[in-house]
């Protein structure tokens, strides 16, 4: 995460935010059992 001295930058909470909702978004749609940090990250939108 990068830090300023200020605190995280507006797109590092930005991003964080997002991250979270995916994951919420995702135990919803398919359960604790069936969620993985590869799906989180698909529904995040993340990029290799």
């Amino acid at each position: 995460m990068q830090v300023t001295p200020d605190g995280p930058t507006f797109t590092t909470t930005a991003r964080r935010a997002q991250i979270v909702a995916a994951t919420i978004d995702t135990l919803a749609e398919l359960g604790y059992g069936q969620t993985t940090f590869a799906r989180i990250a698909e529904r995040a939108g993340s990029r290799r």
